[in-house]
């Protein structure tokens, strides 16, 4: 493909980092079948997001808390795009998930335990009563 049928250097950039819509983005990947030089600046692009990424400033652990990965805030778009790339954020969302499973099965324990306990002092209670009504008719 002659060099001037390439596609501009803006819309190779927006395809770098999923910036296109469907139909661009099929008229792209279309013309990169057939062009090596568009495809090797995209590989370069690419490369260089990746590391942009990477190399960018993590998110606080407050921040990955309050992460929502279905969320369509700005913060929740970077985060999402951040993580795709940062193994160390990937590893604390996972832990963040452990943990927060582990901490819902916790909270199911002793709520289950205290409604035990509440039916063992009403029991009691109940134990109580009966010996007292006992003792009046003695």
């Amino acid at each position: 493909m002659k060099k001037n049928d390439c596609l501009s250097s803006e819309k190779l950039i927006l395809y770098s980092d999923g910036s296109l819509s469907k139909e661009e983005l099929k008229e792209v990947e279309e013309h990169l079948k057939n062009c090596s030089s568009c495809k090797e600046e995209v590989e370069y692009l690419q490369g260089v997001f990746t590391k942009i990424e990477v190399a960018s400033v993590c998110p606080s652990v407050d921040e990955l808390i309050e992460y929502n990965p279905e969320g369509d805030g700005s913060r929740d778009i970077f985060i999402k795009s951040h993580v795709k790339f940062c193994s160390k954020c990937q590893d604390v969302l996972n832990k963040l998930e452990t943990s927060t499973s582990i901490m819902n099965d916790t909270k199911n324990k002793i709520d289950f335990l205290q409604f035990q306990i509440k039916e063992i002092e009403d029991a009691q209670i109940h134990d109580i009563s009966e010996e007292e009504k006992l003792e009046q008719e003695l």
